[in-house]
């Protein structure tokens, strides 16, 4: 009995150890976070970048940055700025799609991976597509359900709904494309 208790305490000992040797979760917010809070306006593009960094647990903020910008860069010139507000929309998606989208991951909301690997959930890609649409002077709010992320191009007094996870996913109602790619069921 006693060889048994004292394997079971050297156990509980080395898996004491072990809880004490983890990392734990941060408890408090950052200063970032706290300072963005008290934002009552729309987030500039470089607070809401910074911040979505940031909250994806990057730890390379300023070359992530950099990157977007670069991305960013690229669509203003691919995209004709005599489009429509409309056009522009559906072009940023196109271009998402096939330039750095590659592989939908349900987990995978972290903006830094989605840059590094290709791969994004409806989080990223809507962040992403946010931030690219806001600086080509689109008006995009976020919409969250319970179970998913997209946006919505605000158009006047219209709304176009982006599902961002979706190469034909901009203004999904109305697209047949859309439609086909779920066997005729949206």
């Amino acid at each position: 009995m006693k060889k048994q208790y004292v394997i079971f305490v050297i156990i509980y000992m080395f898996f004491s150890m072990y809880v004490i040797a983890q990392d734990l979760p941060r408890i408090e917010p950052q200063n970032y976070f706290l300072q963005l809070s008290s934002i009552e306006d729309d987030l500039t593009e470089k607070q809401f970048l910074e911040g979505a960094l940031l909250a994806s647990g990057s730890d390379e903020v300023a070359d992530n940055f950099t990157k977007i910008s670069n991305l960013i860069e690229n669509i203003r010139t691919h995209i004709d700025s005599r489009s429509s507000v409309y056009e522009k929309g559906e072009k940023i998606l196109q271009y998402l799609h096939d330039s750095v989208f590659r592989l939908y991951i349900e987990d995978q909301t972290r903006i830094n991976i989605l840059l590094k690997t290709g791969s994004y959930n409806c989080v990223s890609s809507a962040v992403l597509y946010m931030a690219a649409g806001r600086s080509l002077g689109l008006t995009i709010r976020g919409v969250r359900t319970p179970d998913h992320a997209f946006v919505s191009v605000i158009i006047g007094n219209d709304i176009v709904d982006v599902e961002t996870t979706n190469e034909w996913g901009y203004d999904p109602g109305h697209k047949k494309e859309f439609t086909d790619s779920f066997t005729g069921s949206t």
